[in-house]
């Protein structure tokens, strides 16, 4: 939802129920918690696609969604990503490549590359004590963000809607610290 007196972006709103819808369908379909506090993302190109990703096997499995698509580990590299046409990062570990941000990137065509990417983040951001960290909540990790910078260095703007309204990543982090 949008801050008062701001109207939610339709792209955002339509993607927001698109999460909103799986994670309902998980709470139905399980009382497993651990499938249901995972991030669920929902991801737009300008080329056209679309895709809904979830973390983990136990929530692709409920949503009937695909994994990630891995390349080989690479000694003292990663994985490779496909993000920019392949080459340009790897995920530190098995773990990140699980991640949805780093799902979706390595999911969508690059041939064309996209001009921009949309994407909705449901991160509950759960700590240890059982509360919600709100400066991490829907907003990617330090290791998505790195995959995600990648492919604004390849000239792709990505757009995550926040609040009702995209925000450039991008721009923000070339900002000063």
């Amino acid at each position: 939802p949008s801050p008062p007196g701001m109207t939610e972006d339709p792209d955002c709103a339509a993607m927001r129920l698109e999460v909103e819808e799986a994670r309902k369908k998980l709470s139905e379909e399980t009382s497993n918690k651990n499938a249901t506090k995972g991030t669920i993302s929902s991801f737009r190109t300008s080329n056209g696609e679309s895709m809904v990703r979830a973390s983990n096997q136990l929530m692709r499995d409920k949503l009937k969604l695909p994994g990630p698509t891995l390349e080989p580990h690479v000694p003292a590299k990663g994985r490779p990503s496909k993000v920019c046409g392949g080459g340009a990062y790897h995920h530190p570990t098995q773990g990140n490549c699980n991640h949805t941000e780093a799902q979706a990137v390595d999911a969508i065509s690059w041939k064309p590359a996209p001009k921009s990417i949309t994407m909705v983040i449901d991160y509950p951001a759960i700590q240890v004590d059982g509360t919600v960290d709100e400066t991490k909540k829907d907003w990617p990790c330090t290791t998505c963000k790195r995959v995600l910078k990648t492919a604004c260095d390849c000239g792709v703007q990505i757009l995550i809607c926040s609040d009702g309204q995209k925000r450039d990543f991008c721009k923000d982090q070339q900002k000063p610290a």
